[in-house]
């Protein structure tokens, strides 16, 4: 999975689903609008721009450093297309702008723009990328089982009704992921589950090489790789049950981050 340096962006599939059917039964949850490493020069970022309560503008990447971009389309109420920038703005860029989470003043074409398109089967989603293809088999309960990358299985994920309970990652040498979960509403997993959105860049949380932060309802508490304790997340909440801040451990390199999330109103 590390050599999926672009987005792995699709659409939840629900053949005659509108997104807003798919929000969490919650009615106060709120929209993720920013996720941002604090304490950091370089801290992560993720940031979010709605049109009509649509999402349609995502930034991401590391402050007073780089950022990319990614602009949204959606046909019948599906994301069908992803125009990406990866070099929009910071250091290296061609473009040499400043990096801003909140600038979204960007606008491209998705019928011209070279874009990131997406199909729909009945038990898989197909991402036709620019450098590689991906198959996402799902099973009937929507929920992604594993991932196919240029015809090679990637990855195989296992649930317990509604958490993912275990990534098996099949790299050289193997190896899987387990997780144990919160009971408050997950920020991530509501944008991939009312707009389709999936991406393992996006999300700035530790482990952000990997979707599994988007497939639960719930937060990760904590991320055992080969059963020995990797990540660990504590956090603060809103009243609507959403995480405000967590603070978050690495236990490979002994490093604590922290994070807070703003919402829209």
């Amino acid at each position: 999975m590390k050599n999926l340096i672009f987005i792995l962006s699709f659409a939840f599939l629900f053949s005659c689903s509108k997104p807003e059917d798919n929000q969490p039964s919650n009615s106060n949850v709120k929209l993720l609008k920013s996720v941002i490493e604090t304490g950091e020069t370089y801290g992560s970022f993720s940031s979010y721009h709605y049109e009509n309560n649509i999402l349609t503008k995502v930034n991401y990447g590391e402050l007073n450093n780089s950022m990319a971009i990614q602009q949204l389309g959606y046909e019948n109420n599906k994301l069908i297309k992803i125009a990406h920038d990866d070099n929009y703005a910071g250091f290296g860029s061609s473009n040499n702008k400043a990096v801003n989470p909140e600038d979204f003043s960007y606008n491209y074409n998705l019928s011209s723009y070279p874009v990131e398109t997406i199909s729909y089967m009945t038990s898989s989603i197909f991402y036709k990328s620019i450098y590689r293809d991906y198959t996402y088999n799902l099973n009937s309960q929507k929920q992604i089982t594993s991932i196919v990358e240029n015809k090679d299985l990637s990855v195989e994920f296992v649930y317990n009704t509604t958490q993912v309970t275990k990534q098996k990652q099949f790299d050289n040498p193997p190896y899987e992921y387990t997780f144990t979960y919160d009971d408050k509403i997950n920020p991530f997993n509501v944008l991939y589950t009312k707009f389709g959105l999936l991406d393992d860049y996006i999300c700035p949380l530790l482990g952000q090489n990997h979707i599994y932060h988007f497939l639960s309802p719930n937060n990760i508490k904590e991320v055992y790789k080969n059963g020995i304790l990797r990540y660990s997340f504590i956090y603060q909440y809103n009243d609507e049950n959403q995480p405000v801040s967590v603070v978050a451990y690495d236990y490979s390199t002994s490093k604590t981050h922290q994070y807070m999330y703003t919402y829209t109103n």
